[in-house]
């Protein structure tokens, strides 16, 4: 916990943009299916089946956003915990 306060210096911003991003899109791809199903007319016929297929694209749609946001906390880790200095500074070092 403590490494991960320290990671999280100063990239609060960063932090709090990936988690809105994930809390919106991640809302807006859950309920798109059932957003576009209330244009269906009232009198169509639906198969009993139906709200099984919402419920599949509702989590396939969740399934294509959310990754993004873990994908950009390993991006944000690999960039703080990574060594300061370049790879000609660490080479240099290491030499005699």
């Amino acid at each position: 916990m403590f490494r991960s306060d320290e990671l999280t210096q100063g990239k609060w911003l960063t932090l709090a943009a990936l988690l809105s991003k994930s809390l919106i899109a991640g809302y807006i791809a859950g309920m798109c299916p059932f957003w576009l199903a209330s244009y269906i007319p009232a009198d169509v016929a639906l198969p009993t089946w139906f709200p099984w297929i919402l419920t599949v694209a509702s989590i396939a749609g969740v399934t294509v956003v959310e990754p993004t946001m873990f994908i950009g906390f390993a991006l944000l880790y690999s960039r703080t915990s990574g060594p300061t200095a370049t790879s000609g500074e660490a080479l240099a070092r290491e030499l005699p």
